[in-house]
């Protein structure tokens, strides 16, 4: 019923909670977020468990992002951030037609559980996430924020 991903994260997050420093240190901290986005009416996105630890995050790699993408904004009191990433609810996938061909199709997801990871300076707190969402026909929506 449950994935193993989720299984895996509150377990995790249960058994190593004491060993995981909070996000008000004075060193660089890298943010590990479970997150579910839900397609209603209005999609909203959920946090479900949330992993701080010291570090230092490497960038992300520039990648095409041709299709609909997921923006993030990330908000401290003095401290802004974003992330694009592909939509989780569109995923691509391969498949085999009749004759034997690949073709890409577009499959529409009514929820999908993704992963995010962010650098938090020193010194800094975050406070909320905002979500929007950017479809191929480049319309911009907003969808909701989320409170850390």
């Amino acid at each position: 019923m449950f994935s193993t991903v989720y299984v895996f994260s509150v377990l995790f997050n249960l058994f190593f909670q004491s060993f995981i420093p909070s996000h008000n240190e004075k060193m660089p901290q890298i943010a590990f977020l479970h997150l579910r986005i839900y397609k209603q009416s209005e999609p909203s996105v959920k946090l479900i468990n949330a992993i701080y630890t010291n570090g230092n995050l490497k960038k992300y790699p520039e990648n095409s992002l041709n299709t609909s993408i997921l923006f993030i904004k990330i908000q401290g009191q003095q401290y802004r951030d974003s992330l694009t990433i592909e939509h989780p609810l569109y995923q691509h996938i391969e498949v085999f037609d009749e004759t034997g061909n690949i073709h890409r199709v577009l499959v529409d997801l009514d929820s999908a559980d993704f992963f995010i990871r962010f650098a938090i300076p020193p010194h800094q707190k975050i406070n909320e996430l905002k979500f929007f969402e950017m479809s191929s026909n480049k319309n911009i929506r907003f969808l909701n924020s989320i409170q850390l």
